[in-house]
């Protein structure tokens, strides 16, 4: 009979029990881009039974964090979201149940959290020459600039990195003063060309958005000289690109100066034109166009005119990018003047890397190539073997754009940009390439 009754008093001191009181919420403390600290005091009532954890709640009733123990002390709070507010509140539970939750914390805002983005770029290549004026010759267009570095990116949505891919230059047209046709830039958070290549530094790394953005760009490559009545200088390439091969004016004429090499640095200083001691004896050539590394070779005679010249003008070599060992950026090839009898066996070739072949008339006439698209290669120079034919020179390669990212991260792109996720390469890091266009991305 004691023990009976004995049981039902315990019964009744179970029954008894009930949740906590609600807790006394304490002080909010931001301490990263997605963690804080909430503090509180226990309450002053158990419910009958002992507390064993308090758990924190964001303002949407997200758990963010919790603590197994039965008095006051800090929660540590995880899983947030960067640049963000938040407010908290928390909740005591014993064996009945959870408590009432406290009433809200103050606000904290997390910091913005900055990602490290590898960038590698190229801008577009230079359009090679045109030739409209019978025996002229043609240069060679020049490769794009090339950059490689590493920027501090803002993650969230309101960081948004401005992105452009360089298109190639247009050919010209064989006609009287055709422009020359440079490369576009590639470039990363920038208006090119106001701001120079020279302000993207590595070390210190540059902080993206930030007041005054600070660019990289990738400058285009220089167009080919035109062949026409007088000789034409390629164009130089702007900071970080190389220079287009010149052109030359008809038999009696000089041959072409090469193209300057790309100095292809993070701080790159303008191109300057290989220029050659003049020659004036025999068929002209136009100079090949820079490649990344590298002057194009320098026009020289065709001694007898029916032979293959002791050295063409090739196209400056391109460079091979330090993330994939592959070589871009290779010249254009710059043409061989020759007059309406002469034979010229075969193509002056484009620089190792895309660049594109000069225009021939063995075994018959053919346009120039163009560079290789997303290499930012140099176009060839046309030729032309009729008075006033038209043989059209090789466009410039497009640029492009590699960016890789801690694989905890993500990349979002808008806008009209062409890009490839390529998965997770390169220990572990999130690789996209970027084909064309220009817009924006984002990260999270």
């Amino acid at each position: 009979m004691t023990g009976i009754i004995q049981g039902l008093l315990a019964s009744l001191a179970g029954s008894a029990a009930t949740v906590p009181d609600a807790p006394t919420i304490g002080t909010a403390t931001a301490t990263g881009s997605t963690t804080a600290t909430v503090t509180y005091t226990a309450p002053a009532s158990n419910g009958g039974t002992a507390i064993t954890s308090y758990t924190a709640i964001d303002q949407n009733g997200t758990v963010r964090g919790s603590i197994s123990q039965a008095g006051s002390g800090t929660i540590n709070l995880t899983g947030l979201t960067s640049n963000t507010s938040y407010t908290f509140r928390v909740y005591a539970t014993n064996s009945v149940g959870n408590s009432p939750n406290s009433s809200a914390s103050n606000q904290i805002t997390t910091s913005v959290q900055i990602v490290p983005v590898d960038v590698l770029m190229v801008g577009g290549g230079g359009a090679g020459g045109s030739c409209f004026n019978n025996g002229a010759a043609t240069g060679g267009g020049g490769a794009g600039g090339f950059q490689v570095g590493v920027f501090n990116v803002k993650v969230g949505p309101s960081f948004n990195v401005n992105i452009s891919i360089g298109a190639g230059g247009a050919r010209t047209t064989a006609t009287a003063g055709s422009p020359l046709k440079n490369g576009s830039p590639t470039t990363f958070n920038g208006q090119p060309p106001s701001i120079p290549s020279a302000s993207w530094t590595v070390p210190p790394l540059a902080e993206v958005p930030s007041p005054s953005p600070v660019p990289a760009v990738a400058n285009g490559g220089g167009g080919g000289g035109d062949g026409q009545g007088a000789s034409t200088v390629g164009a130089a390439g702007a900071p970080g690109g190389s220079g287009g091969g010149a052109g030359t004016a008809s038999p009696t004429a000089p041959f072409g100066g090469g193209g300057a090499a790309g100095l292809n640095t993070f701080a790159g200083a303008s191109s300057v034109r290989y220029a050659p001691p003049f020659v004036s004896n025999g068929f002209p050539q136009g100079g090949g166009g820079g490649g990344g590394s590298q002057a194009g070779v320098v026009g020289v005679r065709a001694t007898p005119y029916t032979a293959i010249p002791p050295s063409r003008p090739r196209g400056g070599n391109g460079v091979a990018d330090p993330w994939y060992g592959t070589t871009r950026c290779g010249g254009g090839a710059g043409s061989i003047g020759s007059g309406p009898t002469t034979s010229t066996p075969g193509a002056n070739l484009g620089g190792s890397g895309g660049g594109g072949n000069s225009g021939f008339i063995a075994p018959a006439q053919t346009n120039a190539t163009s560079g290789t698209t997303n290499t930012g290669s140099g176009g060839g120079g046309g030729h032309s073997f009729t008075p006033n034919g038209l043989h059209l020179s090789g466009n410039g390669g497009s640029g492009f754009m590699v960016i890789r990212i801690p694989s905890a991260n993500n990349a979002t792109f808008s806008g009209g940009l062409v890009t490839q996720y390529r998965g997770e390469e390169f220990a572990g890091k999130k690789v996209w390439w970027l084909t064309g266009g220009s817009g924006t991305m984002t990260l999270s």
